[in-house]
């Protein structure tokens, strides 16, 4: 009989499987800097999972933008012009431990 092992693991602040709601929330950025300066440009939570959305609203609740690939970050534009320095809302859907689960907050845009 043969046997085969597989170890997978995972590092830095990719979340998913086993994380909690709440731990997930407590890791997203609240704030971000798209000036082009190569630092902070770029804003989307880091979470390794494959069934995923996101979905950024100004403060009014206009639809601003939307993803579903977990790689793709935000660069602070809604078609092609910047955004406004100011708070925005987030709208995160995924899959935790095969449960459908939404997570909302706000992240601060700054220039």
């Amino acid at each position: 009989m043969r046997i085969i092992l597989s170890l997978i693991l995972i590092t830095g602040f990719n979340l998913g499987y086993g994380q909690s709601v709440q731990e997930i929330k407590d890791q997203i950025s609240t704030q971000f800097t798209p000036n082009s300066d190569g630092v902070n440009d770029l804003w989307g939570p880091e979470i390794n999972q494959s069934n995923y959305s996101l979905k950024i609203y100004t403060r009014w609740g206009k639809l601003i933008y939307t993803s579903t690939d977990v790689n793709q970050r935000w660069d602070g534009s809604y078609m092609g012009r910047p955004c406004e320095s100011g708070v925005y809302i987030y709208i995160v859907e995924l899959l935790i431990n095969s449960k459908q689960e939404i997570i909302k907050g706000t992240v601060e845009l700054f220039k």
